[in-house]
């Protein structure tokens, strides 16, 4: 027997293992995405077909590559943007303070918005791919707009102002990545909007992409903050920055990073946005 729900403005219809929506059957991977909305009432996004295909783009990256995968473009509601795409039985983030959500993304106020993950890397539970020499960390910014304050250029970081931030500089060695305090051998440049990406690939060796750009350099690893991750928060210190999207895993390399700039910026061409990745 068929179920028809409204939700969200859209109309699905439930008939035994399968969902659909104007005769559209989604990818199974966007069917756990949307019946975990449903599970927790968020408001699912307009355009469905859209996400789907996003969805269907993605998957291979998460499953070879990503315990965690916001996307917060779109019209689907502030609920709907915390759920880990690439794990949506996984906890909810949880956004707090002043932040903007719109069609673009979601944007710092510098004051106190950020946004809890719920995922702490260091417990290394059943299946994570996040490790401590093989790691990744990144996101696609919207909004570059700058503080003269440069720990409110921050990407990510945790609760400690130092340990695991990734920072949207045009010169700075202090992006860390499970190495502690250390700094990077040199300075990177990951200003600009688009695509960042920091990576650990061994014990002493981090990759910094910046879209087609990429930093190889040498930090040694120390140990994963037991913390919960952070998006746009580090310590005290809230980011004036704005994400399309964030995610974390294992180490990428650069090819992956220019797959995923590429889903990424399809993406937001179908819903009308500047492709920016």
């Amino acid at each position: 027997m068929a179920v028809v729900l409204r939700f969200g403005g859209q109309r699905l219809r439930f008939g035994g293992n399968n969902l659909m929506w104007s005769g559209h059957i989604p990818h199974f991977h966007t069917k756990l995405i949307i019946e975990r909305a449903l599970q927790v009432g968020a408001q699912l996004p307009t355009k469905l077909a859209e996400f789907d295909l996003y969805v269907r783009d993605m998957y291979p990256i998460w499953m070879e590559y990503h315990d965690l995968q916001h996307r917060y473009r779109g019209d689907g509601d502030v609920l709907f943007k915390c759920i880990n795409l690439a794990n949506p039985d996984w906890v909810l983030a949880t956004p707090y303070g002043g932040l903007t959500w719109t069609d673009d993304g979601v944007k710092g106020s510098a004051t106190n918005g950020y946004i809890n993950t719920g995922f702490n890397p260091s417990l290394l539970v059943s299946g994570q791919k996040y490790q401590l020499n093989d790691a990744c960390r990144g996101a696609v910014a919207h909004d570059d707009e700058a503080s003269g304050n440069a720990t409110q250029n921050n990407i990510d970081g945790n609760q400690l102002n130092t340990n695991n931030v990734f920072y949207m500089l045009p010169s700075n060695d202090s992006s860390r990545i499970n190495q502690g305090n250390g700094v990077l051998s040199a300075v990177v440049n990951t200003s600009g909007v688009g695509f960042k990406a920091l990576c650990r690939t061994s014990p002493t060796d981090v990759l910094v992409i910046n879209k087609d750009t990429i930093f190889p350099r040498k930090s040694t690893s120390t140990v994963i903050a037991d913390l919960n991750q952070l998006v746009m928060r580090t310590g005290s210190s809230y980011s004036i920055k704005g994400l399309s999207s964030f995610f974390m895993g294992k180490a990428i390399p650069y090819s992956v990073s220019q797959d995923i700039r590429a889903i990424e910026n399809a993406d937001m061409a179908r819903l009308g946005l500047p492709q920016i990745a």
